[in-house]
Parts: structure tokens; sequence; C-alpha cells
């Protein structure tokens, strides 16, 4: 039995990345987990005849949170202990390690840090974590009438602009202007060939839209709550954006390519665009 101590204080997406490689993991090495802090949003359906009942769940306890799982997880590291017990989720070692171990439901390994991947295990299982992961009725209702304002035929292209915190996130590495994201539209447009393209915008700060209309495409704004949203990306037929696992995961649910601007001279090419998890996308975190 794995039991997650500690999934992290991330935002929505890192807390998904985390839960869909433990159930694809417990699926596909058949063990049970008992989950503390497993966050849900008012977005996923998190059913499945398959995966029910792999996972229980638990509040998350601040006791359990601050005086045992940082207080392990940093021992650990400070003695570079690669313990039989204690899987470092971050560490590929020990989760390879407690992966190949043949007793897992018969003996507690706790599972701290984040995040926890099995890729092998999550790629096997992906539509069945599409399936566990995929909209409510409302979120459906709220994609189905926002793709109902484009026209048919038009390729839709999610534009991930990620601000807010992005400013200093490893100092601002890619906190990237508007100027940035404009020229990749226009070299996805050639790309495309001519084809009628509709853009949609995403950003987490207000967008100023006079610097990307043109006559060459269409372009509009998102702008539904972050959970509705995602699923809209997650509908696009591509998507452009900086390393998120917000865009990322949106690029996996939907079978999305995606190309990953890393720096704000990127060429992006049609050839560069992967999608996330399934494929490798050229970014070293996960793949």
């Amino acid at each position: 039995m794995l039991i997650v101590l500690d999934p992290g204080s991330g935002q929505m997406c890192n807390q998904m990345l985390m839960q869909m490689n433990i159930l694809a993991s417990a699926y596909q090495h058949s063990y049970k987990v008992v989950y503390y802090g497993f966050r849900r949003y008012n977005g996923p359906v998190y059913t499945s005849d398959d995966l029910d009942g792999l996972i229980l769940e638990k509040e998350k306890v601040a006791f359990v949170r601050s005086k045992i799982a940082n207080f392990v997880l940093s021992i650990c590291r400070k003695l570079k202990i690669n313990s039989k017990k204690v899987i470092l989720g971050s560490d590929p070692k020990c989760v390879n390690y407690f992966l190949k171990a043949t007793n897992k439901n018969r003996k507690k390994y706790w599972c701290v840090g984040w995040p926890f991947y099995d890729l092998d295990s999550l790629r096997k299982n992906a539509d069945l974590i599409r399936s566990y992961f995929s909209p409510n009725d409302e979120i459906i209702q709220y994609v189905s009438s926002n793709m109902g304002h484009f026209s048919s035929g038009d390729l839709i292209v999610g534009v991930h602009m990620r601000r807010g915190d992005y400013k200093i996130w490893r100092g601002g590495e890619f906190y990237f202007d508007d100027y940035v994201y404009k020229k990749c539209m226009d070299k996805l447009f050639k790309e495309l060939k001519k084809k009628a393209v509709h853009f949609i915008l995403f950003s987490n700060e207000k967008i100023n839209i006079n610097n990307f209309e043109t006559k060459e495409y269409k372009v509009s704004i998102a702008n539904g709550s972050a959970i509705q949203d995602f699923y809209l990306m997650s509908k696009c037929d591509y998507i452009i954006g900086p390393p998120s696992s917000y865009n990322g995961l949106a690029s996996f649910l939907g079978k999305v390519p995606r190309f990953v601007v890393l720096q704000k001279d990127d060429d992006l090419t049609l050839d560069g665009m992967y999608i996330w998890l399934q494929e490798t996308d050229g970014w070293v975190n996960p793949i």
C-alpha cells in the first residue's frame, strides 16, 4: 500500500498531474493508495469503473503534513537516504524501487514530496486516466457553448500566456511579452498554409487584444474560470505556451499537440509540437 503523506502545495494542475500518475501506477501495478489531501476540483468527473476504489482519500491533516511528511523528506534529503519504505516522489530511483517490489499491498510504503511520476504506467493507461478526469456536464456545456462561436472548419489554437507568478518564478525565465506570443501565432499560421485559423488567448492577466488582431486570422480571449478554460484549451487543435502543467495537461487530456515556448526567439514548427506526457516534448521536466 502506498500512503501519500504530502502531495505538495502546488496549484490545480500540479495536483492533478500527481493524481494522474499515482492512479495510473496503482492500476497498472495493482496496489492500493491512501492519499492525504487528494484535492477535488469542480470540473473533472473523478469516476471510472476500473479506477474507483483504488484510492482512499483522506483530508489533509496539518500534523501529518508538517510534523511527519516534511520532516521525513528533509531528513532523507540531508542524509541521502534511499529508504526501502520511504518513497521520495521526486526521485525516480525510489519510485522504480517501489514499483519493482512484489509485496506492495502487504507492506506500507510512505510517499513524500512532489511530484510522483510513473510515466510508463500513465502512457499505458492514458485513455483510462482521461476518462477519470473528463469534464462534468457543466464544463461540457461551457466548452460546447464557446466552441459554437467558431466558424465551421476553423482550426482552433489555444495560446496560453502564463503571467502572474511567472514574473518571478525562475527569475521570470518564462514570462514572455505579447510580441513573443504574436510571433509564434504568425509562424504557426504560416505553417498551417493559410488555413482558416482562430486563436484563443488564455491568460491570468488582462490581455490587450489590439496587440494580436490581424486580417490574416481570428483572435478572441477566453473569459471563463481557470477550470472552464482548462477544458476549453483541451479541445483546441493546437496549443502554444510556456512550460506549464496547465497547458501541458490540457495537451495530454485532449491529445492536443503543443509547442513549448522556452525562449523569446524560439522557432515554432509543426514538427516541434507534441502531446505532453505522451510524447517527448523537448522540455526536461518530466520527459
